[in-house]
């Protein structure tokens, strides 16, 4: 079971608009906002929650705990179908 992120959450990244922090930051781009949406959050069986993503050759997992902490990050580099990402991969995790 995985849900991805809420379209409100995406369309309050849209609406940013230059300048929207004290650093004169850049609006958020289509195609960053494109790549979010490949983002899951999976329900942990402790009471966490999981980020992750397979896409562009890449599989990223965020763990958070019950308490709100990460707990865990790890990336890995993989190619080949991202329905399968664990094939073919060139790297094991890197806990990051």
């Amino acid at each position: 079971m995985a849900f991805t992120l809420e379209e409100n959450f995406v369309a309050r990244l849209q609406a940013l608009e230059p300048g929207w922090n004290s650093y004169g930051g850049n609006p958020i781009t289509p195609a960053a906002i494109e790549c979010l949406k490949g983002f899951y959050v999976v329900p942990l069986g402790d009471g966490g929650i999981q980020l992750e993503t397979h896409q562009d050759g890449w599989d990223i997992e965020i763990g958070i705990g019950p308490d709100g902490t990460i707990m865990d990050a790890r990336a890995r580099k993989c190619g080949g179908d991202e329905l399968a990402p664990t094939q073919n991969c060139i790297a094991n995790w890197r806990v990051i």
